[in-house]
This record gives C-alpha cells, sequence and structure tokens, in this order.
C-alpha cells in the first residue's frame, strides 16, 4: 500500500516539474504561423508578430507576445509586448476568462477624412466577443495620432494609462488613468456599455493636473455611415476639493459632437455664490475645419456689476472703474483664445454704479491679446437710448 502511494506521489511531482520546465524547453517560435493565423480569425484581421513568443503552464496559462502588429498600413495597430494570463478553472470548464491583459507601448492613428468619415483599424470578431472576460486590462505606454485631413492637423495622446476590466471584447468595460495631449497632463475616467446597432454608451471624466477644472460628459456615441456623432450631457466646474477653497462656478448643458462640428444647447453658467450668482444661459457652437472657430449667444435677467467687483471691504466702485476693472478682468490671459471666438450677449438689467441700465446688448470677438467691442446697446436711467 505504501509503495504504491509513494508511486502516485511521484508520479504527480513529475507531472508537476514537468509542466514547470517543459515550457521552458519548448520553442514557441515553431508555433508563431499556428498563433497568427488563430489570431487573425478571432479579431478579423491580419496579426504579425516578429519577436519572441514565450508561453507557460502553472501556476496560470500565459502567453507573452513581443512586437505585434494588428492590421496593415497606416491604421494598423502595433504594440511592443502583449501578455494575456488565462485563469485556470474557468479554462478547464472551457470558459474563456482572462485573469489579466496587459498591453504595453500601443501605437495606433485614428482619422478623420474630409467629408468626416472615421479611418481606423477595421476588426470583425471571428467568435462570440462576450466568449472573453478580462479581469484586469491594463494599458502603459501608449501612443495615440488623431489626424484631421480637412485641415491637415494631428494631434498625438501620449503616455496613455489604462486600468480597468472588460466584460467581453466589445464591452461593457470600465477603468481609469492618465495621458497627455499637447504638453498637457489629464486623469481619466472611463466607462463604457456593450457596442452594438452602431452605438455604445459613454462616460468620460477628464481632469487636467494644472487647470482647476474638471470635464464630465455622459451620453451615446454612435456611427452612421462610418461618421461618429455624441449625444449627451456635459458639466464642467471645479474638482471638489477645490470648490471649497475658490468662487463656485460650473457649466452645464446637453451636447451634440460630430466630426466637424459640436453644438452645446441648453448651457447654464452659474459663477459666484448663490445668493449673488452670474448666471448665463445661452448655446456655444464649436466649428472644427480649416479655420476653427467658436460662437456664442448668452443672456441673462440682471448683471450687477457693482457687486462682482466690489473690494474687499464691500465698498462698490464708480462706473469709471467698474468699467476698467471688467476689461481688465475679461481681458486677462486666461480669457485670451487660440481660435476666434464671437459671443453675443443680452442682460435684461446690468446693474452700475448704484444705477439701472435696460436692454443692455452686446456684439464681442476675439483679438490677439484680448477682445474687441464690436456694438453695444443699452437704455440708460432718463430713458435715454444709447448704442455704441
Amino acid at each position: 500500500m505504501q509503495t504504491t502511494l509513494l508511486s502516485i506521489a511521484i508520479a504527480l511531482i513529475l507531472t508537476l516539474v514537468a509542466a514547470l520546465v517543459g515550457p521552458l524547453l519548448i520553442d514557441w517560435g515553431n508555433y508563431r504561423p499556428l498563433i497568427e493565423a488563430e489570431a487573425s480569425r478571432i479579431v478579423g484581421a491580419g496579426v504579425h508578430v516578429t519577436g519572441a513568443i514565450d508561453g507557460r503552464l502553472l501556476p496560470s496559462p500565459r502567453l507573452t507576445l513581443h512586437d505585434v502588429t494588428v492590421g496593415q498600413g497606416a491604421e494598423a495597430l502595433r504594440a511592443g509586448e502583449l501578455t494575456i494570463q488565462f485563469a485556470l478553472t474557468p479554462l478547464m470548464r472551457g470558459d474563456w476568462q482572462a485573469e489579466e491583459m496587459r498591453l504595453s507601448q500601443p501605437q495606433m492613428t485614428l482619422g478623420v477624412d474630409a467629408a468626416g468619415h472615421v479611418l481606423a483599424p477595421k476588426l470583425a470578431f471571428g467568435f462570440e466577443p462576450e466568449a472573453l472576460t478580462v479581469e484586469r486590462l491594463q494599458v502603459e505606454g501608449g501612443k495615440v495620432v488623431l489626424e484631421d485631413a480637412a485641415n491637415a492637423t494631428a494631434l498625438t495622446l501620449d503616455n496613455i494609462f489604462f486600468n480597468g476590466r472588460a466584460r467581453s471584447l466589445i464591452g461593457p468595460f470600465n477603468g481609469s488613468g492618465s495621458l497627455t495631449a499637447a504638453g498637457e497632463h489629464y486623469s481619466i475616467d472611463l466607462a463604457a456599455g456593450r457596442y452594438g446597432d452602431g452605438s455604445v454608451k459613454l462616460h468620460l471624466g477628464l481632469q487636467p493636473t494644472d487647470h482647476p477644472f474638471s470635464i464630465d460628459t455622459d451620453g451615446t456615441l454612435s456611427f452612421e455611415d462610418g461618421k461618429p456623432k455624441f449625444e449627451g450631457n456635459l458639466s464642467l466646474g471645479p474638482p471638489p476639493g477645490l470648490a471649497r477653497q475658490a468662487k463656485p462656478w460650473h457649466v452645464r448643458g446637453k451636447v451634440t459632437a460630430g466630426a466637424r462640428a459640436a453644438l452645446l444647447q441648453n448651457l447654464q453658467f452659474v459663477y459666484g455664490e448663490e445668493s449673488e450668482a452670474l448666471k448665463l444661459s445661452g448655446s456655444v457652437r464649436l466649428d472644427i475645419g480649416k479655420t476653427p472657430s467658436l460662437s456664442a449667444e448668452l443672456t441673462t435677467a440682471r448683471l450687477d456689476l457693482d457687486r462682482m467687483l466690489a473690494g474687499a471691504d464691500g465698498a462698490r466702485p464708480t462706473p469709471a472703474e467698474a468699467l476698467r476693472k471688467f476689461a481688465q478682468w475679461s481681458g486677462g490671459a486666461a480669457f485670451v483664445s487660440a481660435i476666434p471666438i464671437e459671443i453675443g450677449l443680452s442682460v435684461n438689467e446690468v446693474v452700475l454704479g448704484g444705477a439701472s441700465l435696460q436692454n443692455f446688448g452686446g456684439d464681442f470677438n476675439s483679438v490677439d491679446g484680448g477682445w474687441n467691442l464690436q456694438k453695444l446697446e443699452f437704455r440708460a436711467p432718463g430713458f435715454s437710448q444709447v448704442a455704441l
């Protein structure tokens, strides 16, 4: 009996040793054609592995591919390393559950042609996308180049890091990370539903490291005839910690965006405490093309410049002082734009120097280093109509 048990124990030990040592003796490069063919079938695009291929069986099956290319030409996806570690128990049941999928140094180019169609790698999964679940999805050192053929410009998203989870290859997935764009560093929170019928539910949170605001948006991203369209809600304001240290403010509205333009409707802009806040409503349009520009139509019932520009002791400035402060404030570096801006402003009542200006309307546009007043009209005290 003891001899039998000893033999079984020795057999188990030899089996484990073979499972551990065997992969070290296997030349996984001999399986390169098989791996490339199967991967190409799964993603629906050509997959080529030009670097080393490593694998192991215990404690969890793991496969590492170096220097991977998916697709061909300018729209190909390239990665320095792709590592997939499968959960052993689900795999024995026939379920593809990845404990970890890590993509290192991926690079790709996404473009929009002159007609607004998206240019991206074309994938067509050769098996049910829900068959694979990724518990830990990690992207590190990524780079995405966004090109616009209409104005021959490009924006590079660099140092992309993402850590999250994917329930299938077409979602839903969620996670957080960071990236660098135009020299600015951003933190991101991303969640997406399951892609189907040409659309996907999307949530994106974006916060620049060096600027005191964050952007949140929830909506639906869809593709019709290859053209992207996003419809949802947009919110912009200071991060929670900063909101308690400075004057509160926020911008909210409904956004509709495509490859060539974005429109923010039902705009609500609030600055200051509720009792004395500046409140504006209206719409903003951003045109993206050979000559990008922004235009806005804003309105408010009441604008109290005396209260907005009052000193720390509560003293209110004279009309001349108030206008000078307002001009200096609006012409500051924080309000200088890199693209042309046109703003139409309509106010029922403006409080200035203790008096009220009625039916105030003005048109402004940005110029180098500041702003230009195109037209200004209002009814002054004494029923005088003023036009500049």
